[in-house]
């Protein structure tokens, strides 16, 4: 039998019920209600009485059934409260609540999922990207949904850009992906090396063209070795690209 204990509504749900939480709220406050055998007035495992109960019997559960309702009613938003205002059982408020709120779930999946789906980097660093990728899978574990390993990968590795195909290709011909943990600090590794290798193109350009100034008052013989210099680094350059890019 339940005790006249009263309980705040963080106790039992920690947060109250809205529309984004439904299956985090639903395991906190089933869980309380077994642990105060107070789950089957809900599940009609433990029915009203009837036939020869006294009266004593039928007051008192008339008493658990006003209480379980309470808990519910001090657990969700105040905006909610007519759902299950004309419930006259525990159960009938329960069903109600779970008629509303697992369609919205089914809703709310669909949206995450293609969401995660559509995620791209970008111009994002490698840590924003990631970043965006953690909240939606949070916002998904929070309606009760759990996205695979090898799928999350799959995701991370889809939303980079052009630039990362090389090492997306790396990835794919491993024998084992690595976890999603374990991709992380190789992303972050293959950022800096893509952004050191910027640098240093950025740097031999600079140091051509401040070159090609100084041989151009030199006369032809200059030109022609300056010529000869260009000739060959942009090749390099542009071949190293091209593979780098495809």
């Amino acid at each position: 039998m339940a005790s006249d204990t009263t309980y705040s509504s963080f106790v039992i749900t920690g947060e109250k019920l809205d529309r984004n939480n439904y299956p985090a709220w639903k395991f906190c406050i089933q869980n309380f209600f077994m642990g105060h055998d107070l789950w089957g007035l809900i599940t009609s495992e433990d029915p009203k009485p009837k036939g020869d109960a006294t009266s004593i019997e039928v007051r008192e559960w008339n008493k658990r059934a006003r209480q379980v309702i309470h808990y519910i009613s001090i657990t969700i938003q105040a905006s909610m409260i007519g759902h299950i205002q004309d419930a006259k059982t525990p159960q009938e408020a329960w069903d109600s609540l779970r008629k509303v709120f697992e369609s919205s779930t089914k809703a709310r999946k669909l949206q995450l999922k293609q969401q995660l789906n559509e995620v791209k980097k970008g111009s994002q660093s490698v840590t924003d990207y990631i970043l965006s990728i953690r909240t939606i899978i949070d916002q998904l574990g929070s309606i009760g949904v759990t996205v695979d390993d090898d799928d999350l990968i799959m995701v991370t590795l889809n939303g980079l850009g052009r630039e990362y195909k090389p090492f997306e290709t790396s990835i794919a011909v491993r024998d084992t992906y690595p976890s999603f943990q374990e991709l992380i600090p190789l992303l972050v590794s293959e950022e800096m090396r893509l952004g050191s290798n910027a640098s240093t193109s950025s740097s031999q350009d600079h140091a051509y063209f401040a070159g090609k100034g100084t041989a151009a008052g030199r006369g032809r013989g200059g030109g022609r070795g300056l010529g000869g210099r260009f000739g060959f680094g942009n090749q390099g350059r542009g071949q190293q690209q091209s593979i780098h890019i495809q």
